[in-house]
């Protein structure tokens, strides 16, 4: 989760999901409506699913590789283009 950062976001035992929603919220007036429902559903569909259960503090550059490994794998779409799978690991 990049941008403007999230104050909230920095509780040591925070769930990924809890942050990640507050995060959506506290970004949500700089965004185009278009741009908040993109990052909302790429949340759903594939970071949430994943990530949602873990600890902010537990999410490393080798779990962020293996989530881009698990997107190309188990996506209900496994041609998913290497720019897609990038978007997704950007937000």
């Amino acid at each position: 989760m990049k941008r403007k950062g999230c104050n909230l976001c920095k509780k040591k035992n925070m769930l990924f999901s809890d942050a990640a929603h507050l995060w959506l919220q506290s970004q949500q007036p700089y965004w185009k409506p278009s741009t908040y429902s993109a990052y909302s559903q790429l949340l759903k569909k594939y970071i949430l699913p994943y990530f949602g259960n873990t600890k902010i503090t537990k999410i490393t550059n080798q779990e962020m590789d293996n989530f881009a490994s698990y997107i190309i794998v188990h996506s209900e779409n496994k041609n998913l283009s290497t720019n897609y799978v990038s978007q997704i690991c950007d937000i």
